[in-house]
């Protein structure tokens, strides 16, 4: 199985807001500034779509980059659109390698809407997404798919050059190993292109044995 990677530094100036009742994505996010970071929990009063939309109102045209388990047919027309209308300068996609055998009409549309050479995918359940142009570098973490889905459901949206850049090198790495257009079963693949770290100590029955600093994503 590859290691795992990491990425630590100093956090960026915080602005968290702890949302349980708003109705909407741009309400959530109204706080949400340049250089800050926005912590929001909804019952699904939004998609994260939405909340796309709401920070692309903020940030002006920006190309995206998106890691989810699977995307819905409305989800990936409403992304098309963006693009179609000049909001989204690009997009890559990372989905889950099951995404075709689960639901292959909605995979057939997606690889016709965006084209395999805009698709990789991996056995991948992490969610989070990409959004930079010149004045902003913002990551979205969340546990959403992209569709709304009135469940608990997080989203930590930051602004932050550096953690963005990191996760960038993430997804370079997954379209420099993974073949464009293969749904087929894998395993794990190593990802090429982001920093090696080193480990802080060894752990043994819960105990770390040895302290020490690390420096990763550098």
């Amino acid at each position: 199985m590859p290691d795992a990677v990491s990425f630590t530094h100093d956090a960026p100036e915080r602005r968290p807001t702890r949302l349980w009742e708003v109705q909407n994505a741009v309400t959530a996010l109204a706080d949400f500034e340049a250089h800050k970071e926005t912590t929001c929990y909804t019952y699904g009063q939004f998609s994260l779509i939405d909340a796309v939309v709401a920070l692309l109102d903020k940030t002006g045209p920006a190309h995206m980059d998106v890691c989810t388990w699977t995307v819905g047919i409305a989800d990936m027309a409403r992304v098309y659109e963006l693009i179609e209308a000049g909001r989204i300068l690009s997009v890559r996609w990372v989905v889950d390698q099951g995404f075709e055998s689960r639901q292959p009409g909605y995979c057939e549309y997606f690889r016709h809407l965006y084209g395999d050479e805009r698709i990789r995918t991996l056995r991948a359940h992490a969610k989070f997404i990409l959004l930079r142009n010149d004045q902003w570098d913002i990551i979205i973490r969340t546990s959403m798919n992209l569709n709304q889905n009135t469940r608990f459901e997080h989203l930590d949206v930051t602004d932050d050059p550096k953690l963005s850049q990191w996760h960038r090198s993430v997804i370079d790495g997954i379209f420099e190993t993974e073949k464009l257009g293969d749904f087929k079963p894998k395993s794990n693949v190593e990802v090429n292109g982001v920093a090696a770290a080193e480990h802080a100590g060894k752990v043994k029955r819960g105990r770390v044995e040895n302290r020490g600093r690390v420096n990763v994503g550098t």
